[in-house]
């Protein structure tokens, strides 16, 4: 199921739980006859969707808030967009330090963050793979790939697991 199928049937699913037609909705957002029914037709696409207003007023109507309709409807991580919420919180906060940035530098900034966290998640993973007593597995091993001390070599094709070779 793509995520926009899923925001579909969510969108299916609200507006019979609100005992909405397609036509109500569409007065509802404000916009013209045929656009609900066009925008859950199978095979459509996000394109398809109407302008973030009119998703807006589409959420209150279905009993459901714009941040629902956007993380479940769409499938976008709930987190994820708490966090992009609260950095754009701190643009706008008095004495914020990128508040007297120009939108290519908030975006540099924003970049930026997201190098940093991805960083550390990549350090976070590391650790674990270093730290794990042996016998326990770690995720990386859970997924099935083996987990292997820093500058350690991956053996050759063919060799034995566990024995060394002759030349290290």
């Amino acid at each position: 199921m793509t995520d926009f199928t899923a925001f579909q049937d969510f969108v299916r699913t609200r507006l019979k739980d609100a005992g909405l037609t397609k036509a109500q909705l569409d007065d509802v957002m404000g916009v013209p006859r045929g656009t609900t029914s066009q925008m859950l037709e199978p095979g459509r696409t996000r394109r398809a969707l109407p302008s973030s207003d009119a998703l807006r007023r589409a959420a209150a109507a279905l009993g459901s808030t714009l941040f629902e309709l956007v993380t479940m409807g769409l499938g976008i991580d709930p987190q994820e967009l708490i966090n992009d919420v609260q950095t754009m919180a701190a643009y706008t906060a008095p004495g914020s330090p990128v508040s007297g940035l120009s939108a290519r530098d908030r975006a540099a900034v924003l970049d930026f963050i997201a190098y940093i966290r991805h960083r550390a998640e990549q350090q976070h993973t590391r650790f674990h793979r270093l730290h794990t007593p042996p016998g326990r597995t770690t995720a990386h091993q859970q997924q099935g790939k083996p987990a292997r001390r820093r500058n350690e070599r991956p053996p050759p094709p063919g060799a034995a697991v566990g024995t060394r070779l002759a030349h290290d």
